[in-house]
């Protein structure tokens, strides 16, 4: 094989591991958006107490899987909440509505006045 058909070959067998290389890192990227958290997790990136996320999953706000006992909250799920967040008042692609954050907020607030006796 002469130098220059050599040279073909090596590009197009570079750009072959290139389109492989940004496939790989696209799926897993994908994977990561769909990865789970636990309860305690999905409540620190939401700024919100565990209970609030706990009453949410309840009342159907927040979607979640069950693994035995152990409750997952997909990644996606608490990013489609923050994207959406406060002022939406948008129902979640499963028709469940999507959580008021300051509500949620408010509710922990709320509960933590309580447990001191109404002290702040």
């Amino acid at each position: 094989m002469n130098r220059p058909a050599l040279d073909a070959v090596l590009d197009e067998l570079a750009d072959l591991i290139a389109a492989r290389v940004a496939e790989r890192i696209a799926t897993r990227t994908e994977g990561a958006a769909t990865a789970g958290l636990s309860v305690r997790d999905a409540a620190a990136r939401l700024g919100v107490g565990v209970t609030s996320v706990r009453e949410l999953i309840g009342r159907g706000s927040i979607r979640v899987t069950r693994i035995g006992r152990r409750i997952v909250v997909p990644a996606s799920e608490v990013e489609r909440v923050l994207e959406e967040g406060a002022a939406s008042a948008e129902p979640a692609s499963s028709g469940a509505a999507v959580v008021d954050l300051p509500s949620a907020r408010a509710i922990e607030a709320a509960r933590r006045a309580a447990r001191r006796g109404g002290r702040e």
